[in-house]
């Protein structure tokens, strides 16, 4: 079988990629995606697991859930973690989200062979949690849909549901 390689040139390739990774657009969600070497060196993507933000803040479930996600990046081979957050909070309240700040400390504290440096996807643009190097309000969410990666997985024939919902899976 053959493999198509998607070069993820910068942080937007990457977010980009996480919907159609998993087939549907992340909500109130943490993404972590394993990076392992191959052989000339270059990281590529490994595992990929999802948790939704109010089960990692969970004060009893939380940890069972993250140190299951980084035992299985470990196993993967993975020696780096991205992390893409996914809210629907503006940016002006998401430093106040005790829910947001417990989930991160809780998969950061559960990876601790990694410094986590999370980029954020929200209702009014993505950007790098963090740092001052993005506009304020963040990016246009439209660079995501622009991206070459996007492009690329397009042309591939692949395709991300607006939500995990609309993928049919109906629950009884």
């Amino acid at each position: 079988m053959d493999k198509t390689r998607i070069r993820l040139r910068e942080p937007r390739d990457l977010i980009a990629y996480v919907p159609y990774r998993l087939g549907f657009h992340p909500e109130r969600s943490v993404v972590l995606l394993g990076l392992t070497p191959n052989a000339a060196g270059r990281g590529e993507t490994g595992l990929i697991a999802r948790a939704d933000i109010a089960h990692l803040a969970h004060p009893h479930a939380g940890p069972a859930v993250a140190a299951t996600i980084a035992d299985a990046m470990r196993r993967d081979g993975a020696r780096d973690v991205a992390a893409v957050v996914y809210t629907d909070l503006p940016q002006a309240a998401r430093a106040d989200d005790a829910a947001l700040g417990a989930a991160l400390a809780t998969i950061e504290a559960a990876l601790d062979w990694v410094r986590l440096a999370p980029w954020v996807v929200g209702p009014d643009g993505w950007g790098h949690l963090d740092c001052g190097c993005c506009p304020p309000g963040g990016r246009p969410l439209a660079e995501l849909e622009a991206s070459a990666a996007a492009a690329a997985l397009v042309l591939e024939g692949l395709a991300a549901a607006p939500r995990r919902a609309d993928l049919g899976v109906s629950r009884l």
